[in-house]
């Protein structure tokens, strides 16, 4: 049964409820701006991120270079020689992968299509995504293959930003990026060029989403694990030419060919990671069926939180003390629990802990302060 007094209504609507429910709004408002809230924020997206167990990979494999690939293949070179990679990509191509992504710089001298003359390669072409540099002084995006005219397949910029703890959690499918000459243009990120790739081209039984995430905002990188975690070059190469197949079907994949030899690498919540497989990652996370991770529309938080705060109200109006302290304590569980739901299933971190803690404080008193009246009277 309700308590005796005013409609719940009237209660809701009261002074002391509204100017509660405007400071808290505030308060909560002003704390997301603060360093310490924005600290306390990706802490909380990295300990979700770690409660939800990695998924298995199955659309990508990483192709590393390490030292001793560069080396053999690459003549201990950097920049890479442009007839060497020619040639490595060349071999690739033979492999059929479904898409390779070449996370290797060619905006330098010497890297023209006249040198990707192999037949293998022009049946081929259209399965490859290049990397981009960006010019990290004018914004500008650099281009491949020598500024080559039509070059073969697609590319994609090759940036991913920090957090303010200099962290890598998220990345843009999209960046705004300054035309090599006038004008500026929207140009897809490497990992959203490479899904783009994988869905236009034959993937056979694999399941891709209907809508790649394709927009400008930041969505959340989750990581997967992958058996074995890479193939080394000089393994892939020596194996198709002796005739003996990878471990894994290749000609399904999308396959990232980078360096592991320390000069492409990328500081994570769970550790210092090579650049090709965190861009290996940021594939999966675009093809994944899951809703991509990102901030909550902010109409949908504001809403979320008056409704949480009218469960408050309502809670208190509705039940005696003892069992509203009971609903209190399993609404503050199932809030934190709940986030961590809401952000495997529908890809939202979210924390409303501050609005159903104020509120009860606040109902807490009111119930005191209603009390201590009827005892005086």
């Amino acid at each position: 049964m309700s308590k005796s007094g005013p409609s719940f209504f009237a209660h809701v609507t009261s002074r002391r409820f509204v100017l509660t429910a405007i400071g808290l709004f505030a308060i909560d408002h002003q704390l997301e701006k603060t360093t310490v809230a924005q600290r306390a924020t990706l802490g909380g997206f990295d300990t979700a991120n770690q409660y939800i167990a990695d998924r298995a990979a199955q659309k990508t494999a990483v192709i590393a270079i390490s030292a001793v690939e560069v080396a053999k293949y690459f003549h201990g070179e950097r920049p890479v020689p442009p007839k060497a990679l020619a040639d490595v990509v060349t071999r690739l191509l033979r492999l059929h992968p479904s898409v390779l992504v070449v996370d290797v710089f060619t905006d330098g001298p010497g890297y023209t299509s006249a040198l990707f003359n192999d037949s293998t390669f022009r049946a081929q072409q259209d399965a490859l995504v290049w990397a981009r540099a960006l010019d990290t002084i004018t914004s500008e995006a650099l281009p491949i293959l020598s500024g080559t005219t039509n070059p073969p397949g697609r590319s994609g910029l090759a940036v991913i930003l920090a957090d303010e703890d200099h962290l890598v959690r998220r990345f843009r499918p999209r960046y705004a990026a300054t035309r090599v000459g006038p004008g500026s243009e929207s140009i897809e990120s490497l990992p959203l060029a490479a899904a783009n790739a994988f869905r236009e081209r034959p993937h056979g039984t694999v399941a891709i989403p209907d809508v790649l995430a394709s927009d400008s905002v930041s969505i959340g990188l989750r990581e997967y694990g992958r058996n074995p975690p890479l193939y080394l070059l000089d393994d892939v190469l020596s194996a198709a030419s002796s005739g003996t197949a990878p471990d894994t079907a290749l000609a399904n994949k999308v396959l990232i060919l980078g360096f592991i030899d320390g000069s492409d690498q990328v500081l994570t919540s769970r550790g210092v990671r090579a650049g090709p497989v965190v861009v290996a990652d940021a594939v999966e996370t675009l093809l994944d069926s899951r809703v991509a991770i990102r901030k909550l529309e902010a109409w949908k938080e504001w809403l979320s939180k008056i409704l949480l705060s009218l469960l408050v109200g309502f809670i208190h109006f509705r039940l005696p003390r003892q069992h509203a302290a009971v609903s209190m304590i399993a609404l503050t569980i199932a809030v934190i629990y709940g986030g961590f739901l809401v952000f495997e299933h529908y890809g939202y971190w979210i924390n409303y802990v501050l609005i159903v803690v104020g509120f009860w404080i606040e109902q807490l008193y009111g119930d005191a302060t209603h009390s201590e009246t009827h005892t005086t009277a």
